[in-house]
């Protein structure tokens, strides 16, 4: 059996590290867009051809893929962050209408 005496969650902390993913997802995105511009830029204008445009394009395609991955992945942890806090407050409020009856 296990005995929990106090279970304290600090709401704003939870609060704030939702709010710290989104933003770390936020500033992903503006830096992936500025660097795969650029690539875009160097494989249609600098590089056209041959097998560096190759390897750009394949670079472009690896960063599609890893954006996504950490898209879903600050989203999840931000989202998480929000249920966490959301589950709390309804246990608790189970638990304190128990209390009452």
């Amino acid at each position: 059996m296990i005995v929990l005496k106090d279970l304290i969650v600090c709401d704003e902390e939870y609060i704030a590290l939702a709010e710290k993913y989104k933003e770390l997802g936020e500033t992903f995105d503006r830096y992936y867009y500025l660097f795969v511009s650029t690539l875009n830029r160097i494989q249609k204008q600098g590089i056209s051809s041959g097998l560096t445009n190759k390897n750009i394009l394949y670079l472009i395609s690896y960063l599609d893929n890893l954006k996504e991955k950490l898209s879903y992945s600050t989203d999840l942890a931000s989202t998480l962050c929000s249920l966490y806090l959301q589950n709390i407050e309804k246990a608790d409020d189970e638990l304190f209408k128990g209390e009452n009856l």
